[in-house]
Formats: C-alpha cells, structure tokens, sequence
C-alpha cells in the first residue's frame, strides 16, 4: 500500500491538490468454509488425536480406509494440493482544482475515483478431498467496482454591516455519481492432471456467468445562511437529486431543509454566569430522499436460462414499475446543546 499526497500552489488565486492511496494484498489459505469437510479445522474435531496423517513410507495417507480417513480428509494433504487464493487491488484518489475568483468568492472542481478488483480462485484436487468425485474441481471468480464522484461548487461569503457583525455565506454546487460494477463466475470439473489447476484445463463446464450493474446520480444543490455576532444564525438548503434507479418519470426529487440557533451564552445576561461555558438552542426542519434499492427496480428485465426440453429459452424477471420514485423522510428537530463546568460537562 501507498499514500500520496500533493499540494501546489500556482499564485495567490489558484491551488491545486492530489491524493492517492493504492493498495494491493494477496491471500493464500485452505478452506475455511465450517460446513464443509475439507475445511482443517473441521477435522479437528473427527480425527483422533494420535491419528498419523503419514503412511510408513513418509508419503502422506488418503486412505479411505476407517483406521485411516473414512470420513473425513486429510487437512495436511489437503493444505498441500488445494489451492485458495485471492487478490485485491483497490486504489482511491481525488484531484481538486480551486480558483479564488474574488476575494471572498471561490469556485472549487473535485473529483474523487474508487477503482476495486477482486480475484479468488479454488482447487480442488482429483485424488482426495471434495474434488475427487468429481475428478478435480476449479472455480474462478473476478469482480470489479468503479465509481467516481465530481462536484463543482462556488462558495461566496459577505460581510453586511461595515463593522462585520452580519455575514452571509452562500454555496452553490452540482454533483454526478456513476457506479460500475462487473462480475465473471466459472467453474468446471474433470481435470486430466493435478499440475495445471485452473479451471480453463478443465474437460467439463459446470457454471459460466458474467453480469454488470450499474447506477448513476446527478444532483444539484445549494445552502445559504446568515450569522449575526454568531449569537442568532438562520440557514437554509435546497437539493434537486436524480437517480437512475427510479422511473423514468420520477427520477428527480427535490429536498428542502431549513434551521435556525441561538447561541445564548453569548448573550449579555449570561456573561458573568461561570459555571456555564457554551449554550446553543436550535431547531430544524427539513426533507430528505432515500434511494438505496436495486439498480433496476423500475425496469422491466427479461433473462435467459429458462430452458425447455432441451431448447433455450427466456421469461421475464421482473415486472418492473416506471412510477417508482424516491422515499422521502420529513423530519423536524429541537433541541439544545450545552458545555458546563470549563467544559467538563456537555449535554
């Protein structure tokens, strides 16, 4: 693994940053799967303890005989002629440009990169184990994840009053998302020689499959607030979110959301007051959406594999629903905050 980060300064108005964290581990271990007998530390509660897993000869024993292995395997044998491995590369990043356009208004470009593979393979040997039956068995699995998040934002504050008691801060942004996931699953049986494992040496295809799935989002959203002597602050927000995974008539919702606080320790009545360090009463009132669901609840999809009679044949999976749109949570907050004690109580 590595961290990179990157910082530069191109003039007083432009600024530039990257960051970077790659990382790549690799896996070799036996099964651990506990319902399945191959896994060693299954065995351990069959076998007896002075049970030798060595013939005479110093070979090692995969005898089905029961003084030897009848009902369960041999884990040193097993350990050293099936194979479990997995490897994963992840690698996330970010890039951010920003531009002081003004002295007090900003425009800020990110974008931020999440790239993920995943390798696992198994074997299973033809001459004693789960894969014997079957002659030796191979699986193959690969996944791979891509997502990416790009946000434009301006950010502007002003000072109201000369004497600077009254600011306004204001921010304006979009945001798209996109999400790419690709699958591949393989596996065959019936091996002509233990020293080429992989699954493609294998004479019979039992499972082959590659899916995707994919989702994007697209969003545009804005706050302002006002803060006068950080005693009385009023703030609002307004989101416009879009989702792919909703109808193609619903797939926009829109999301207010406003607040207000006092910051009461501030005021003068409460100045000489010391046992009494920071008191804040708020209250909020807002809209937010939700759209963790499946990437094609509102499609109608049609799959493959329903065979007849030895013929291919397809049938649809889902009827899908085009009027399917966001959950939407309104919620409304009171409440206060509270430091006591030069800070030794927070409430």
């Amino acid at each position: 693994s590595a961290v990179v980060n990157l910082d530069h300064n191109a003039g007083k108005k432009l600024t530039f940053s990257l960051r970077m964290a790659p990382t790549y581990t690799k896996e070799d271990a036996p099964l651990s799967n506990g319902s399945q007998f191959a896994n060693p530390i299954l065995t351990a509660f069959f076998l007896r303890p002075l049970q030798n897993p060595y013939n005479t000869d110093g070979s090692l024993n995969i005898s089905n005989a029961s003084k030897d292995f009848s009902s369960v395997y041999n884990p040193v044998y097993i350990a050293k002629n099936d194979i479990h491995s997995l490897s994963t590369f992840s690698g996330i990043g970010s890039a951010q440009v920003k531009y002081n356009i003004l002295n007090n208004l900003s425009f800020t470009s990110k974008m931020g990169l999440q790239f993920t593979t995943l390798e696992e393979f198994y074997y299973n040997n033809p001459n004693h184990g789960d894969g014997k039956a079957a002659n030796g068995r191979g699986y193959t699995y690969y996944s791979r994840y891509f997502l990416y998040d790009f946000v434009n934002q301006f950010d502007y504050h002003a000072n109201l009053t000369k004497n600077k008691d009254l600011t306004l801060d204001a921010k304006l942004a979009t945001e798209a998302i996109l999400s790419k996931g690709y699958f591949i699953s393989a596996q065959s049986q019936n091996y002509s020689t233990p020293r080429l494992p992989l699954s493609t040496n294998a004479s019979t295809v039992t499972q082959g499959s590659a899916t995707a799935s994919d989702y994007s989002f697209n969003s545009s959203f804005g706050n302002l607030s006002l803060n006068y002597k950080g005693k009385y602050i009023i703030a609002g927000t307004l989101r416009r979110d879009g989702s792919s995974r909703f109808g193609i008539n619903n797939q926009y919702g829109t999301f207010p959301s406003a607040g207000i606080a006092w910051n009461i320790s501030k005021e003068y009545f409460l100045e000489r007051v010391d046992f009494i360090n920071d008191l804040k009463l708020r209250a909020s009132y807002g809209s937010a959406g939700n759209a963790e669901l499946g990437n094609y609840g509102a499609k109608q999809t049609f799959g493959f594999g329903a065979n007849y009679n030895g013929n291919p044949g397809g049938t649809f999976n889902t009827l899908g629903n085009v009027s399917l749109t966001w959950e939407k949570d309104n919620q409304f907050d009171i409440g206060f905050d509270a430091s006591l004690l030069k800070d030794r109580i927070s409430l």
